[in-house]
């Protein structure tokens, strides 16, 4: 889970250097920087306890990036499945 995000976090990254580095991209390059930070902080939202609003900051920032961004997309989704399914295991052992 965690892996596909953090390489669709590095790809993502690789592509807004790539952008930024061009003059005439450089005001894409800055909205696409702010989508990479977005991601990241999700990222690191998700091991101190903000599992899902982490995972959803990660999926959305990811959006931004289609096609490299289906991999981050993809992780964030694992996570995002996984905490549902723990909350209907606990809900199904308490009844």
């Amino acid at each position: 889970m965690y892996a596909c995000m953090l390489t669709g976090w590095i790809a993502n990254g690789a592509v807004t250097a790539a952008i930024l580095s061009d003059p005439e991209l450089g005001p894409l390059g800055l909205v696409l920087a702010a989508g990479v930070s977005v991601q990241a902080l999700g990222i690191l939202l998700i091991p101190c306890g903000g599992r899902r609003i982490g995972a959803r900051m990660a999926l959305i920032a990811s959006i931004m990036f289609v096609p490299v961004g289906l991999i981050g997309a993809l992780g964030a989704r694992r996570v995002l499945d996984a905490l549902s399914r723990e909350e209907f295991e606990a809900r199904r052992t308490e009844t």
